[in-house]
This record gives structure tokens, C-alpha cells and sequence, in this order.
């Protein structure tokens, strides 16, 4: 395996000799290919020449029995085998202009314009090898070949306009107003815009509030990422649980008042009529079809945010480097882009959550599977696709506190101390799987799918600093609230497993030679604390991007400008 990238940037900038307007303009070109050499491949069609010639594959290659230790010479063994390379390469080139200034002054101040354009195009290519491409390999499921582009012409522009300044009650109001147009290969035109508006009634404390209507186009990896074949685990049916097969005997689904309906849709779905009743699945791992959707569409959401930031103007010693801030925002989102797993798709379709009530085989996502002549699942689609909504709200806190130990009576020597605390608090985040589907709280949870993630109710990290001359040193503690398996919602699931409150502890230190060399060593997650595991993620039963699974780790650093 190898990887080969290099990025070639250049631009200009000026003044237009007109106000304080200015220009920028820049290009860049990016290329990274990459080679993946997989080795471990059997070719079916060499073993079975060698599996039925008639003396054993002897003069082929040596001789070749599969049965037994030994059995297999070096010769079959290499007669059989087969490497492959598969190539990836992605470019992107990127042309962008600028300008800047004052159009004119009003009482509080200057109204100020910038509008720019930018044109990109990204592009990938991936080549599977021409062994992958067909039936023949035993060892990796079969590959085609996946090449697509997105190119992007936009135009975008941001006005800034000063309304009130030192004025009663109006220390300054400004009102902040964007709007951008871009038009995309893939999904056509689409448009964004934003207005916010900051008021300060006194020059201690700053009140801001917006909305913006953002808009984010599927990427390439989204659009064109190569469909392969897998398999996914679909768990074991039983009673007081939802994963399995649903129409196994031996599931909840196959009780209760929806009984009939589920035998139904069964038969519906290709279970033979004749074993339904007796019907088992053969395993707890389905066939499943992933990748990306070139058939995408662009994601849309809309923001409300409301906050404010104090700063007391006050020389008071403890009141010098306070500052406080306190955020709520609002946000809603459609058509997500997202995969969902083979338990919600399977489960659905069964009404696990409503989406299906009549039972109805044509339902979406009945339509995401097949069965096969002995009633097993097999060919689950789970390729990206719009997902509905999501609907998320909650509160940023952040703390800046610091003081000289000299206030406190100390020598002047003494050093400083800087305290900085930052708290999030979710209050909801919603899913909604498809139009029509009910939504489902996710705050306070961890796995699942609808792109999985971590939603804990409450984050906070506290940084404690000590500063004394070139020396400095940060005791930083990373909190993150218990969470509940997403597999229990909106049914309880008794193999599900939830996390419990996580906390980890750093020390970072650092030592100032001079203004241009600095020298930092420190150590993460001192405490060398595992990460908690749980059992809807089941590639590694952990999440790397929300926990520590490096364990303690210790670093050196020299930072030199010249």
C-alpha cells in the first residue's frame, strides 16, 4: 500500500486605491492516489482444475489436498494464489476571487459590503483490479469501478451595517446580513443566507441572535463511494427483544395482537407458506449491498440561535479576565444523508416504530430486502440516502477567569492562574428515518445508526492553568455524561449495553526559551481509562471518535519560527 499527494497553491492580493477596498484571488490543485495491494486471494477457478485433475494436480504444480496439514505444496499453493492492486485518485482544483470595503457611512459608523466567486470541481476515481471485477476470487467480495465528479460555480456576498452607537441603551447595535447561490453538477442550484443581528447596551455585555438557512450538497465519498457486497449482524430473535428475523417463530414479532399481520406479510415477503409456521433464520449475519448514491440530494437546515457574553469593564482584581458566555441554539435538518442499519430497515418494515402500520410489503423499507427460496433476508440495501430529519436544540456555556497571584498578596514573581470551563447541554436531538416516520430522542444515547454518534445530555471540559514566567503548565479534566444504547429505543432491548459517565484527566506543560522556541511535554488520559463498550456498534463495541482507545500516552514537542 502507498499514498502519493501533493497540493500546489498560489494567489495575489491588493488594494483598489479606492476607500479601504481590497482584492484577493487564489487557486490551488490537489491529487492524492492511493494503491491498495491485497493479498490472500484463491482463484476458484485454479482449485478447481487442481481439486479434480486425476492425479492430484501433481503435474501442475506438486500436488494439491486440502485435507490435512502439509497436504498442499508450495508449488499448488502459489499456482492458486492471487494478488491483487486496487488505485484510487482524487483531485480537486479549487479558483476563488474576492473584493472588500466601505460602500458608505452612516451615523453609527461605515456600511461594509465583500462578495467574491469561487469555482471547484472535485473528481475520483477508483479502480478496482480486473481480478476483483469478476466471479473468480475467493477472499474479497467482488468490486466495479467507481468514477464521478462534482463541480461547483457559487457567488456570495455579506453586508455589514452598523445601525446604533453610543447611544442610550446602544453601546453599538449591528446588523449582519449573507446570501450565497451555488450551482452544482449533481443537484443543481441551491441557495443559502443568514441574518444576525448583535446589540450591546453597554459595553460590558454583548446580546446576539440569527437565523441562517445553510445548505451542504452530498460529497464525492457520499456520492461515489463503490457499492460492494457485505454482511451485517441482525442478532438473535427471542422474546422481549426486536433484533432477528421477524418472522422467526421464535421472535417477539410472531406474538401479540400484530401476530396475524406479521405471519402475513411474511408469506408476503417470499417465506414459503408451508414453513412459516416453522420458520427459523439460518443466521444471525444478512447479505447487505453498501456504498454510495450518486442519486442524492442536498441536505437543508434551518438556525436559531439567541446568547449573550459578559465582560465587566470592572478593575477589580478577580474582575479582570472574566468573561461569560451563554448560547441556545435550534437547529433542523432535511433530508439528512445517512445510512440506516439492517435492524432499523428490517425493523421497520415490521412497524417497529410506526412506519409501517398496515403492514404493507410495498412499504419503503420492506423494499430494502429480499428473501431468498428459504424465506433467509439477503441483499439489504444500505447505500447512503436521504434520510428525513433530524431536530436538535440546546445550551453552550463557556467560563474565561484568570488572575495574578499577586492580588492575592504574593510577590509579583508569583505567576498567574487561568481558569477555562466550556459546558454543553442537549437538550433533544429528534431522528426521523423517512417522511412519515416518527421521530425518535436520541439525546442522552450512544450508537445505532441514522449515522450513529454519541449524544450525550451533557459535555464539559475544564482547563486549569498555571503560568510563572517562560514556564506554564494545564491540568485539563474531559467529562462526558452516561449515555443509553440507542438499541433500546424505542423498544427495550435486554443485549443492549449503556455507558457509563467517562471522565479523563491531561497534564500539559510547556517552557519558553525565547520568543521563537518553545518546548511542550505532556501526558493524555493520565489515568489510562478504557474506553466504555457497548453493543450497537459492532465493528469495534466502542466509538473512537467520542472515547480514548489509545490509553495513556506520553509527547515531546520543540516549536521553532524562524
Amino acid at each position: 500500500m502507498w499514498d502519493e499527494t501533493f497540493q500546489i497553491v498560489g494567489g495575489l492580493r491588493g488594494d483598489f486605491g479606492f476607500k479601504d477596498w481590497k482584492w484577493d484571488v487564489y487557486a490551488s490543485y490537489g491529487e492524492m492516489n492511493h494503491t491498495e495491494d491485497q493479498h490472500g486471494n484463491v482463484s476458484r477457478a485454479a482449485m478447481r482444475e487442481l481439486t479434480f485433475a486425476a492425479d492430484g494436480g501433481k503435474a501442475i504444480c506438486g500436488g494439491f489436498n486440502i485435507f490435512g496439514a502439509g497436504k498442499v505444496s508450495p508449488g499448488c499453493a502459489a499456482y492458486i494464489a492471487r494478488e491483487v492492486s486496487n488505485d484510487t485518485k482524487i483531485q480537486q482544483t479549487v479558483l476563488e476571487g474576492f473584493v472588500t470595503g466601505s460602500i458608505f457611512d452612516l451615523p453609527a459608523g461605515a456600511v461594509k459590503f465583500s462578495a467574491g466567486a469561487q469555482y471547484r470541481k472535485d473528481q475520483f476515481d477508483y479502480a478496482p483490479d480486473a481480478l476483483l471485477q469478476g466471479p473468480d476470487l475467493v477472499g474479497f467480495n467482488p468490486a466495479v469501478p467507481v468514477k464521478g465528479d462534482i463541480s461547483s460555480k457559487e457567488i456570495y456576498g455579506e453586508l455589514l451595517i452598523p445601525i446604533l452607537s453610543q447611544a442610550p441603551l446602544a453601546y453599538s447595535l449591528d446588523l449582519s446580513l449573507g446570501g450565497r447561490i451555488a450551482d452544482y453538477n449533481t443537484t443543481g442550484t441551491i441557495s443559502a443566507y443568514k441574518a444576525d443581528l448583535t446589540w450591546r447596551p453597554v459595553e460590558s455585555l454583548m446580546l446576539r441572535g440569527g437565523y441562517q438557512r445553510a445548505v451542504r450538497a452530498p460529497n464525492i465519498a457520499e456520492l461515489f463511494s463503490p457499492q460492494s457486497l457485505g454482511f451485517s449482524g441482525i442478532g438473535t430473535p427471542g422474546a422481549g427483544t426486536t433484533a432477528g428475523d421477524p418472522c422467526d417463530v421464535r421472535s417477539s414479532f410472531r406474538t401479540g395482537g400484530a401476530a396475524a399481520q406479521v405471519r402475513a406479510l411474511c408469506i408476503a415477503q417470499g417465506v414459503p407458506a408451508g414453513i412459516v409456521d416453522t420458520y427459523n433464520q439460518a443466521s444471525t449475519q444478512v447479505e447487505i449491498l453498501g456504498g454510495g448514491n450518486p442519486g442524492l440530494s442536498e441536505e437543508k437546515s434551518d438556525s436559531y440561535t439567541l446568547g449573550a457574553v459578559w465582560a465587566p469593564r470592572i478593575d477589580a482584581p478577580f474582575l479582570r479576565r472574566l468573561s461569560v458566555s451563554l448560547d441556545y441554539y435550534k437547529i433542523e435538518l432535511e433530508d439528512v444523508v445517512g445510512s440506516l442499519s439492517v435492524q432499523t430497515i428490517v425493523g421497520e418494515c415490521f412497524n417497529t416504530g410506526g412506519a409501517n402500520p398496515s403492514f404493507d410489503n410495498s412499504n419503503f423499507y420492506c423494499q430494502q430486502f429480499k428473501r431468498i427460496g428459504n424465506g433467509n433476508i439477503t441483499g439489504v440495501l444500505t447505500t447512503q440516502v436521504n434520510l428525513a430529519a433530524w431536530k436538535t436544540s440546546g445550551i453552550d456555556a463557556q467560563v474565561d477567569w484568570g488572575f495574578d497571584l499577586a492580588d492575592l498578596g504574593l510577590p509579583e514573581s508569583a505567576g498567574a492562574f487561568d481558569l477555562n470551563l466550556v459546558v454543553s447541554k442537549l437538550e433533544s436531538f429528534e431522528k426521523q428515518a423517512r417522511p412519515g416516520a416518527p421521530f425518535l430522542e436520541s439525546a442522552g444515547t450512544i450508537g445505532g445508526d441514522l449515522s450513529g454518534g454519541a449524544y450525550p445530555e451533557w459535555k464539559s471540559t475544564l482547563s486549569a492553568t498555571y503560568r510563572v514566567g517562560p514556564a506554564k503548565a494545564t491540568l485539563r479534566w474531559r467529562h462526558i455524561a452516561a449515555m443509553q444504547d440507542f438499541r433500546s429505543v424505542p423498544v427495550f432491548s435486554p443485549t443492549a449495553v449503556d455507558t457509563p459517565d467517562y471522565d479523563l484527566f491531561d497534564v500539559v506543560g510547556s517552557w519558553s526559551f525565547d520568543e521563537r522556541v518553545t518546548m511542550r511535554i505532556g501526558v493524555n488520559n493520565v489515568g489510562d481509562k478504557d474506553p466504555p463498550f457497548y453493543t450497537s456498534y459492532s465493528n469495534s463495541n466502542t466509538d473512537p471518535s467520542t472515547y480514548d482507545v489509545l490509553g495513556r500516552r506520553f509527547f515531546v514537542g520543540l516549536n521553532a519560527r524562524f
